[in-house]
């Protein structure tokens, strides 16, 4: 019996690890750039050098690529519309717009290794609101110009979407190395505690429910 008990012991142990794990990863975001440059991040940020963007439609798979000036390192603009390519530049304020089609949006796919840490100049026409989402499967919606997130773990690419009829935007990004201590655990963003609360009362049921089993099989 002892063999059994240390047994459901190590399973209980297992799931409080395991919801300690999902717990460890951390987001931060705000709308001021000066708090993202002084408090999110740990050196100077380097900007995306948008001024290769003209009027030219970029409506391919390639899409456009913007780099920091001076650097080839690839940051890669494609705008994905429902088994299609509707990006489009702006020469005079330097942006990317997508398609106003449900399902559209404007996707960036991070140089190798990915970022923890950005600032964007973003929006939506008709004075709607963005939708960010994050390949960690963070997802935020932004009523502001200006969007600034920290992370514990890297993202490999973001989606910059708006509702339907509206059109996403971006026209400013730059990205630095996150001030929040790495995430050794590799888990997804911070859950709500009460995904934490119902991953513990999980384990307590599975916990509970093969201790009544095994004191059921006892002799009386």
């Amino acid at each position: 019996m002892a063999l059994n008990l240390r047994s459901l012991s190590g399973i209980f142990r297992s799931v409080l690890l395991l919801a300690a794990a999902h717990a460890s990863a951390t987001t931060i975001t705000t709308t001021s750039f000066t708090s993202w440059k002084t408090s999110f991040i740990t050196a100077s940020p380097t900007q995306l050098n948008f001024y290769p963007i003209t009027s030219t439609s970029y409506n391919t798979a390639a899409g456009i690529t913007l780099s920091p000036a001076g650097s080839s390192l690839p940051f890669v603009f494609t705008g994905p519309d429902n088994g299609s390519y509707s990006l489009a530049g702006d020469p005079y304020g330097k942006a990317l717009r997508g398609a106003a089609d449900t399902g559209a949006y404007i996707n960036i796919a991070l140089p190798a290794g990915g970022g923890n840490a950005f600032f964007l100049g973003v929006g939506a026409t008709a004075s709607a609101p963005a939708t960010l989402m994050l390949s960690d499967g963070e997802i935020f919606s932004i009523t502001s110009t200006n969007f600034g997130v920290a992370l514990s773990q890297s993202v490999s690419w973001m989606r910059l979407s708006a509702a339907p009829g509206s059109q996403a935007f971006v026209n400013d990004f730059l990205f630095g190395t996150s001030a929040l201590p790495p995430d050794t655990a590799g888990g997804p963003a911070t859950p709500e505690p009460a995904s934490i609360f119902l991953c513990l009362c999980g384990g307590g049921i599975v916990f509970l429910g093969s201790y009544r089993k095994l004191f059921a099989q006892l002799p009386e």
